[in-house]
């Protein structure tokens, strides 16, 4: 099973970490536990993990660069199954799956079903892909790496972490323009952007993080990034960006379509058409030194099923097309 998200969110330096053996303190982290599995939420990283077993989430305040990931996560995999668990706990293969911060929910839900239907333990590490993309190249282990754009990934095929032959293009998703939910009407079109009244908008770093890089050709399209340069706040992953617009700090963001179902105080202005905006990939990859290569081949197979696709296609993304396939209708945004 999965943990429940947050009841709360904790504050932007709090940090949840994971130790084996540590006592689960919730008036801490405020996170629920369901089951024997555990999802941990690093706030000012943005770094997710989720493991099966007796660990438990302790706060701390640490980086995690690539090599203090890579002993984390080794540790993690050597934890034990719950109390009155499966026995074979230990036996299972266990897959290491780095994936986009955007995807937070939906590979968790994906990897919950593979685990029942397969009898194998996943750990999600789910951060911005850049994130991600650098803990690879600096030596972090990782089965399979979910990125949110192509850049990314290329990043971490140019260091020569990612098997060619076991990569794929994933899903798709679509941007599309918020505004604090008490302000709607106040942008109904991209050149609303522009007016006075919008002074702050927020986005991924526009140089790393993939829906930023996606937002900046989207408004270098339309011709506004020069005009809106200067009011633009930009975030460390996409879901910080819609944190600004729901807090109110900002009167716009732009983030994805799926993004919309975690916002509990942004409303959607308007969406980017699919056709009209800036084409976007998830690739998903196999790494070269895999620690269970076999069974992230078979994850990676799974990600590409009917099951799983439909799973995807509940979160709101877009399942990329087979040949000869048409694009499927993504004018509704989900609520």
């Amino acid at each position: 099973m999965i943990l429940d998200r947050p009841a709360r969110r904790p504050g932007p330096r709090f940090w949840e970490w994971i130790a084996c053996g540590v006592s689960y303190r919730p008036s801490m982290s405020g996170n629920r536990i369901s089951g024997g599995a555990v999802h941990v939420v690093s706030m000012l990283h943005a770094v997710r993990v989720r493991v099966a077993g007796r660990c438990r989430p302790t706060p701390a305040v640490i980086p995690i660069p690539g090599l203090v990931l890579a002993g984390a996560l080794a540790a993690l995999a050597g934890c034990g199954p719950a109390a009155g668990g499966d026995a074979r706990g230990a036996d299972v293969p266990t897959l290491l799956v780095s994936a986009a911060a955007s995807l937070s929910e939906a590979i968790g839900a994906v990897a919950d079903r593979y685990e029942q239907e397969q009898g194998v333990r996943i750990l999600l590490n789910v951060a911005g892909s850049q994130m991600l993309a650098s803990q690879i190249i600096e030596g972090a282990p990782v089965d399979v790496f979910i990125s949110a754009d192509v850049l990314q990934m290329e990043r971490a095929a140019a260091a020569g972490r990612i098997d060619a032959a076991r990569r794929v293009d994933l899903l798709s998703n679509q941007l599309v323009v918020v505004v604090p939910s008490d302000r709607t009407g106040t942008v109904a079109a991209p050149a609303d952007l522009a007016h006075p009244s919008i002074r702050r908008i927020a986005l991924g770093d526009p140089e790393a993080v993939p829906a930023g890089v996606y937002a900046r050709r989207y408004l270098e399209s339309q011709g506004l990034w020069d005009r809106l340069a200067g009011r633009i706040v930009p975030a460390g992953s996409v879901r910080a960006a819609l944190r600004a617009v729901e807090a109110g700090t900002v009167e716009a963001g732009i983030v994805y379509r799926t993004d919309v179902r975690a916002a509990g105080g942004a409303a959607v202005a308007f969406a980017v058409p699919v056709e009209g905006g800036p084409r976007v990939v998830y690739p998903a990859a196999v790494a070269v030194d895999a620690p269970s290569p076999a069974a992230a081949a078979r994850f990676l197979t799974y990600l590409q099923s009917a099951a799983a696709r439909r799973q995807f296609d509940a979160a709101g993304f877009i399942g990329l097309p087979e040949a000869g396939e048409e694009t499927p209708d993504s004018t509704e945004i989900p609520r």
